[in-house]
This record gives C-alpha cells, sequence and structure tokens, in this order.
C-alpha cells in the first residue's frame, strides 16, 4: 500500500469534498473558521504559529 505525504493527502481530500458539493466553509470550525487573506496577511506569524507544518509553493504566484 502506498501512502501519501501530509499534504498532498489534504489537497486530495479537498478535491474530492469539492465533488461531494462540500466546501471548506461548510467545514469551518467557530466563528473565526475563515478569515480574509488580508487578515491573515497582517497576522502571518499568529496565524502560523497554529499549524504544524507548511506546504512550500513549487510555482510562484501570479501577481496581478
Amino acid at each position: 500500500m502506498n501512502k501519501l505525504d501530509q499534504a498532498t493527502s489534504e489537497l486530495l481530500q479537498h478535491e474530492i469534498d469539492h465533488c461531494d458539493g462540500i466546501l471548506s466553509v461548510d467545514i469551518a470550525h467557530g466563528d473565526d473558521g475563515v478569515i480574509y487573506r488580508s487578515v491573515y496577511e497582517a497576522n502571518k506569524v499568529h496565524f502560523d504559529s497554529q499549524v504544524d507544518y507548511f506546504i512550500v509553493p513549487t510555482i510562484e504566484a501570479a501577481t496581478a
């Protein structure tokens, strides 16, 4: 049996959820489970301290 790394397995589950009609806002916990990106960017250290791993981007984000 092959095992996926955590980031890949979470991405796969995320996409399966989409196929089942489930969005991240449907499974967010509490009133502050979803935040604006501007709030995240302004408090990045705080929010990053709440997770135990980071996904390293493999491509650069497009700039608007």
